[in-house]
Parts: structure tokens; C-alpha cells; sequence
């Protein structure tokens, strides 16, 4: 390596600068990639650490139950990664599967689904039964989601962008385009709308289609590029970070049409590990979940 110790942030950004005589300046610390603390954030960027004594190699997205009691979480362990289980804020934690990724929760809170390699997993989140199988996809799935009614499921692979119904016809349908033009499909609160990361027009957008008819028609929400979209809990916003790595929401307006109003910039997100977890918003409305570097302290 060229430097060592250079502090890795955000969506893999260092600091970096050099002298007109050569000279290197740069910022050091930890990389991405390494142990990270969860951290809430407010919507004016106020930041409060969750657990200082919960610090792990957090992964994908942190998710929280239904009641927004318990966390839900996936850490890596070496090339391995496990699901765990935190009691917010500073409950116990418990490791709930040895290996698997992508958790996310039941519609009762009662289970966590999972993907182990290709297939799609199910365990009661006191760890109370064995995990079952829900399905193979015959390929790994990656940004994994589940509807609020608990009827489907959409996920990605690497051929595709996909979604399964829990009812009826079980075979999973594509959804359009590659999936190396969608990433980060989730559905709204209420079941209407899909809202996914598309590269179709060369840099990343957020993208809006009707659920589950969703080849009807398209919307494109962001300007300025968009990544990580997630849908508020009462389904009234659009979150995503732009191009400067700004949490940025859009209102979006009730009513049979898609409609949503102008963009607000909320705060910046770049100092959080984003590529590593990603964000996650309370139930509240009032602050999100974001995982940095561990003993940053609130701001």
C-alpha cells in the first residue's frame, strides 16, 4: 500500500491534499469496512450515539421492528456475516442466526427473514425455533425487502430486480430493467408504490414505479443523483442521499397518481458509513439510524 492509516468515510471518501512542494497532508483513522458504532441522527443533524458499548462490523442495512423496540442487524465476522438482535437503546444483544444477511422483519415483529446464499430464511426473533427455509432463488439476493402487508418480497440479484408474492403464484417476477440498472428496491408503507436506485440514464436516480403492476408507468424523483432511497414509516416522504451524500427529502403527496413535491436538504451523511449500512429511519419520524466510526461523540 501506498499510505496506511488514512481515514476512509462515507461513500468511500479520504482527505487528501498535497503541497506545491509535495508534500502529502491527509486525514487518518480508521477504514470503512471496519468496527462501527450506531449512532441516531436527527433531522437537523444533531447525532447521539445508540450503544457505546454496542460497537461492532456493521453491514447492509440496520433494520427496526414494526414497534421500534429491537434492532435487527447484520455483523460481519471475518468472511462470515451473522444476525443479531439489540433491545434499543442500551438493552441486551443477542446473536439470533451464525450466518446470514439482509435481515429484515415480519410484519408482527414476531420474525426476522433472512438470505442465507440463495435462499430465503425465516426464525422467530426470540430465538425460540430453528430457522426454516421460505423459498430459493437459485441465485443470491442482495437489498432484500418486504412488503408492510407481508405479501411480497423484492429483492435483487445479479442478473435481475425482482419480487416474489407470499400468496398465489410463488414465482418470481422481474421487475423492469437489469439489475445493474436498479439497486435498493423497497415499497411503500402502504403497498402502492416501488421506489428503487436506476442507472438507466448513466449516473444513479431515484426511481418511482406503481406496485405490484409495475410496468405501467415510470417516475424519476431525483435531480442531482440519488442513492439508499427509503420510504418514511407513514409513507408521506421520500429519503435519499444525493450526489453530495446530503440526506435529502421529498413530500409526497396522497392520491391515486404519484405526485410528490420539491426537494428539502435535511443534513449532510457523508462522515457515516453509508456503503457499509446504509440508514434507517425511527418509527417516530424524528431521527435515523446511522452507523460511524465508534467514540465521535454527539455533535
Amino acid at each position: 500500500a501506498i499510505l496506511e492509516g488514512v481515514s476512509v468515510r462515507g461513500n468511500y471518501d479520504v482527505d487528501l491534499a498535497i503541497s506545491p512542494k509535495g508534500f502529502l497532508a491527509y486525514t487518518a483513522g480508521a477504514a470503512m469496512g471496519s468496527v462501527t458504532e450506531l449512532v441516531w441522527v436527527s433531522r437537523d443533524g444533531v447525532t447521539m450515539p445508540v450503544d457505546p458499548g454496542f460497537a461492532r462490523q456493521f453491514r447492509n442495512r440496520p433494520v427496526i421492528s414494526p414497534d421500534g423496540k429491537t434492532l435487527a442487524v447484520e455483523i460481519g465476522e471475518g468472511s462470515e456475516s451473522s444476525i443479531w438482535v439489540k433491545t434499543l437503546d442500551r438493552g441486551p444483544a443477542a446473536k439470533l442466526v451464525a450466518k446470514g444477511s439482509e435481515p429484515v422483519w415480519s410484519p408482527d415483529g414476531k420474525s426476522v427473514y433472512y438470505t442465507s446464499g440463495m435462499s430465503l430464511m425465516r426464525v422467530p426473533a426470540d430465538g425460540g425455533k430453528l430457522p426454516v427455509q421460505v423459498f430459493m432463488q437459485g441465485e443470491n439476493m442482495i437489498n432484500l425487502d418486504a412488503t408492510r402487508d407481508g405479501k411480497w418480497f423484492v429483492y435483487t440479484t445479479l442478473r435481475d430486480m425482482l419480487m416474489r408474492s407470499t400468496t398465489g403464484d410463488s414465482a418470481a417476477s422481474v421487475i423492469g430493467g437489469k439489475s445493474a440498472e436498479a439497486l435498493w428496491p423497497t415499497v411503500s408503507p402502504d403497498g402502492r408504490w416501488l421506489v428503487y436506485g436506476s442507472v438507466e440514464t448513466g449516473a444513479p436516480e431515484i426511481t418511482v414505479r406503481p406496485f405490484p403492476n409495475t410496468e405501467m408507468t415510470k417516475r424519476q424523483v431525483s435531480s442531482n443523483e440519488g442513492y439508499i432511497p427509503r420510504w418514511s414509516r407513514d409513507g408521506r416522504e421520500l429519503l435519499f442521499l444525493d450526489s453530495n451524500y446530503d440526506l435529502i427529502s421529498v413530500p409526497v403527496f396522497p392520491g391515486a397518481a404519484f405526485t410528490f413535491g420539491a426537494p428539502v436538504r435535511l443534513f449532510p451523511a457523508g462522515s457515516y458509513a453509508l456503503q457499509n449500512t446504509a440508514f434507517e429511519d425511527a418509527p417516530d419520524g424524528k431521527r435515523f439510524l446511522f452507523t460511524r466510526p465508534p467514540g465521535g461523540g454527539a455533535t
